[in-house]
């Protein structure tokens, strides 16, 4: 037999209530608020690094590369992309009304073993070309250089006060 226990002393005591489940206590917060702020800065950095000139500019030379077919029009966008890079990059150089012989020195000079006498000219006069205007260019080539010439005058290489 196991002997009784006197329980009567307990007889006024209740178990406490249940703890709600809101508000939470202060370190959940905490780590709520690191949280968010870690994916805030997250995103910010994300979004910079897409919405970089360098990087804008690079998916629209692919987005050109696909949608036209015509050269001459390729060449077009071509110029008018290397003309808003150039903005960007050099703000304080009067580059907006080069003329094509202008603008073709400038290509040539700027990085002068990206684009080749030929390319350059026709991203210069590209522009004054007619439309069905047939030009043997090698477009694959011509946005390869491309390509290269947005990277480094990104980059930095070259970018001293030449000759335009």
């Amino acid at each position: 037999m196991t002997p009784q226990i006197d329980l009567s002393g307990l007889k006024g005591l209740h178990f406490p209530p249940e703890p709600s489940f809101f508000p939470p206590a202060w370190g959940w917060w905490v780590i709520a608020v690191f949280l968010l702020c870690f994916f805030l800065i997250l995103f910010f950095i994300i979004n910079r690094i897409i919405s970089a000139p360098k990087y804008y500019a690079l998916r629209e030379l692919d987005r050109l590369q696909n949608e036209i077919k015509n050269p001459v029009l390729l060449g077009r966008e071509i110029s008018k992309l290397l003309k808003r890079i150039v903005l960007i990059r050099f703000p304080n150089e009067r580059l907006a009304t080069l003329s094509a012989e202008e603008w073709e020195s400038f290509l040539k000079n700027r990085l002068p073993d990206v684009f080749s006498s030929q390319q350059a000219n026709f991203i210069a006069f590209s522009t004054f070309l007619p439309d069905n205007k047939v030009k043997i260019v090698d477009v694959k080539a011509l946005t390869d250089q491309t390509r290269l010439w947005i990277k480094r005058i990104f980059k930095g290489k070259n970018n001293g006060n030449q000759n335009r």
